[in-house]
């Protein structure tokens, strides 16, 4: 999971002032957690989404 997060850092800090961009990568991350059943990540990874879009 550290190298998700650390991808996924990376990835939000290069598309953040493009939202259409960013906005598939949150929808496979969201999909991917769940599939791992990673529920404090997917927890955490819905209050960054939610953070992220009201920028």
């Amino acid at each position: 999971m550290e190298w998700l997060n650390k991808d996924w850092k990376l990835i939000v800090k290069q598309t953040q002032l493009h939202q259409d961009l960013l906005e598939p990568f949150i929808s496979f991350r969201r999909v991917l957690l769940q599939i791992l059943n990673c529920r404090s990540s997917t927890m955490e990874h819905l209050l960054q989404s939610a953070s992220i879009f009201r920028k």
